[in-house]
């Protein structure tokens, strides 16, 4: 069986407002909102970004300009997918279990006084801003850890082990590491060859199959995510099979 096979989408019109969000829903739908602002900007010719910025929130030329150019109605209907646009990594749980033991020997005083790693300079709008969202998305992250787990593995892609070392963190924690890691945040899954592509011709077609196919494609690789081995299994080669209309 293939992981990963498309079926017919149905011909219901795509309504990400037939059910109310609850309080996590709009806060994951505000960052994803955010997170594609921040792309689009990033991705300007002229920003002011680094070049680790540029690496780790840069798109291809064409994904790039597309993205540019989708109104604020097409945002908000790829933002509402459900699950998050950005990739903080919390699949890989030992990772974090070391994040997690930096600076547990610090001060009250040295707990505060840390900035960004002395690395974002005050003139940069966009480094600023990637901090800034970085240390957001964290916070919601850790919010989601504490108080519901299994939201942080549907929408975050959060392992249980990651889930179990972020929820007991202090908030002097979740800020240093958000401020010394802000980098590793990115896009999700931005070398799939289908899911971002479909996210952007449903945004220049207007079809709404290809923003099912990009949901269920997201669905998917969170499973993958989070459960590689399990993956591996039920597919050797680890490369999805797709059927259905493209184009």
């Amino acid at each position: 069986m293939a992981l990963f096979r498309r079926k017919s989408a149905s011909s219901e019109s795509i309504n990400t407002s037939t059910q109310p969000l609850d309080a996590n829903q709009q806060q994951l739908l505000q960052l994803n909102i955010d997170f594609l602002r921040l792309l689009i900007a990033a991705n300007q010719p002229e920003a002011d970004a680094t070049v680790i910025t540029r690496s780790q929130l840069g798109l291809p030329t064409v994904q790039a300009t597309t993205l540019a150019s989708c109104t604020d109605e097409v945002i908000r209907t790829m933002a509402a997918c459900g699950f998050s646009l950005f990739n903080f990594n919390f699949h890989l749980a030992d990772m974090w279990e070391r994040m997690a033991k930096t600076g547990a020997q610090q001060s009250s005083v040295q707990r505060y006084a840390s900035d960004v790693n002395g690395t974002v300079d005050a003139n940069n709008t966009i480094e600023i801003a990637y901090a800034g969202f970085a240390e957001c998305a964290l916070f919601f992250a850790w919010h989601l850890a504490q108080q519901q787990p299994i939201a942080a593995r549907v929408m975050l892609g959060m392992r249980e082990e990651t889930a179990s070392i972020l929820a007991p963190l202090q908030l002097w924690q979740v800020r240093q590491i958000a401020q010394r890691s802000y980098q590793m945040l990115a896009p999700r899954w931005p070398t799939n060859p289908y899911f971002w592509v479909d996210m952007l011709r449903y945004a220049t077609t207007g079809n709404e199959e290809h923003y099912r196919f990009a949901k269920l494609m997201g669905t998917q690789l969170i499973a993958r995510d989070m459960e590689p081995s399990a993956f591996m299994r039920v597919s050797p080669t680890a490369e999805p099979t797709i059927t259905g209309v493209r184009g």
